[in-house]
């Protein structure tokens, strides 16, 4: 289909990612490609609209065949382009302080955090940014507001900050680099949700549970992505699309 819109998510078995394709599949002439660890896991319970299509993917780095470095091949044999991709998969090795923190903590963080964004942008970039392609070109970054270091509340967060700021980095540079090429980039904040992850960081604080439901913070990263252009390519917003300090 010529209007057939193309997106790919990585860290969809669960949380924010799953209820992102959930949403997007129901939208009409859809191509979702959802990346997942679990080979084992299926999308029974999500509907898909009639002219839309869910295209599961394992993606685990650790194993040769199905890694970063297979994907290009693997989305050739799938599609011709990929218009907008969303880099959900994130991890948290702990909520800590810098003292309590082990270094094995921040390379597991980094490794998934940023170096598997970079990775995830090698592997997708010559289906994204095909020469001569109109239509939408985007990548975004679902990244955390404890990554920045202007405004960053005080939580005890070392390894997960430390690798969502650098992150940020990248994406913010990759905003710069390609904008040329016409690749808009955004970097969101999705709120503090009720995922296993947000559930630690209330434990490690004693509050009782976060304010957002993953299915909410979903629909406000679609809303944002929808809106995302190169004007507001670049810019580190929160799930209200307001703008944070780096």
């Amino acid at each position: 289909m010529s209007n057939n819109t193309i997106y790919l998510v990585t860290g969809t078995n669960r949380g924010i990612g799953k209820h992102i394709v959930s949403a997007l599949v129901q939208r009409p002439s859809t191509t979702v490609i959802a990346t997942l660890r679990d080979p084992s896991f299926t999308f029974t319970d999500i509907s898909t609209h009639p002219t839309s299509k869910l295209v599961p993917i394992v993606l685990n780095d650790k194993i040769p065949e199905i890694s970063y470095a297979s994907l290009p091949f693997r989305l050739s044999l799938i599609v011709d382009h990929i218009d907008i991709v969303i880099a959900n998969a994130g991890y948290a090795s702990g909520f800590r302080a810098i003292q309590n923190t082990d270094i094995d903590d921040i390379v597991t963080d980094l490794q998934v955090n940023t170096i598997g964004v970079v990775k995830l942008f090698s592997a997708v970039q010559k289906l994204l940014l095909s020469e001569g392609r109109k239509g939408e070109k985007k990548f975004v970054l679902i990244s955390s507001n404890l990554a920045s270091i202007g405004g960053r509340p005080e939580v005890p967060s070392a390894s997960y900050s430390i690798s969502k700021a650098a992150a940020n980095q990248f994406a913010r540079m990759a905003s710069v680099e390609f904008r040329g090429e016409g690749l808009s980039v955004g970097i969101f904040h999705p709120g503090w949700v009720r995922t296993a992850m947000g559930h630690d960081l209330a434990d490690v604080l004693n509050r009782k549970e976060p304010p957002l439901s993953a299915e909410e913070s979903a629909a406000r990263i679609i809303e944002l992505t929808d809106k995302l252009d190169l004007e507001t390519s670049g810019k580190f917003l929160d799930s209200q699309g307001q703008e944070l300090p780096w």
